[in-house]
């Protein structure tokens, strides 16, 4: 049986290795820029789907997607994310930083194949600078998905999420660990030779003329 149960986690550990590069290996500029902009229209989906008012309360926001496979209560998953703060001074948004992870999950009775969206509201900025700046994650999380509807619930510090799905699966409380970090070449050909989380959170970075529509439409759903 110990056996067995190895042999399940080093699959488990393939297959979010396998995961954790799917999301996150597309590098590119373009690549970069699309899905930043893909995730702000997922930010107002959730947030008109859920009721979401009173965003200007909140000083960072994040978009986290998450695919998972899993069977008997072991699963791999991989996520990647775009980070938004606000800016102090200006009180607007500005770019994204981004980061991915991959990891593998224990729980009650999981089963099944599933991808999520979620979003993740933070009060106090120095709480998103950290989610994007953090290496290891670990989730307590309560989950439910079937057919095309599903709903994923994050433990991040300082964050309150919400979520839409979509999958075949089957799922109750479960325990996930996943490592990552920041995605650094891809902020540098986003912005460029030098950037990081920390200038790109402080808006020290030259922002693409491509990516400013979709930043004008976060600010203005966060300002509601």
């Amino acid at each position: 049986m110990k056996k067995m149960n190895c042999a399940g986690l080093c699959r488990c550990a393939a297959m979010a290795l396998v995961l954790a590069t799917l999301t996150g290996c597309a590098t590119s500029r373009t690549a970069g820029i699309n899905t930043a902009n893909r995730h702000i229209r997922a930010i107002e989906t959730i947030a008109n789907n859920h009721d979401l008012y009173r965003m200007s309360d909140y000083e960072g926001a994040a978009l986290l997607w998450l695919g998972k496979a899993g069977a008997v209560g072991f699963g791999a998953l991989g996520w990647s994310a775009s980070v938004y703060v606000k800016d102090p001074v200006k009180k607007e948004f500005g770019p994204p930083s981004f980061i991915n992870a991959g990891g593998v999950s224990v729980g009650l009775a999981y089963g099944g194949l599933n991808s999520v969206d979620c979003l993740i509201l933070f009060r106090n900025r120095q709480d998103a600078i950290n989610f994007a700046k953090r290496s290891a994650h670990f989730n307590f999380s309560n989950e439910a998905t079937f057919l095309a509807w599903g709903r994923k619930q994050m433990t991040v510090p300082g964050g309150k999420s919400f979520s839409n799905g979509a999958g075949l699966a089957l799922g109750a409380i479960e325990l996930e660990l996943l490592f990552g970090g920041p995605r650094n070449s891809l902020h540098e050909n986003i912005y460029g030779k030098g950037a990081t989380v920390e200038k790109i959170l402080l808006g020290d970075v030259t922002i693409p003329e491509d990516l400013k529509s979709g930043l004008e439409q976060l600010n203005l759903l966060m300002k509601r």
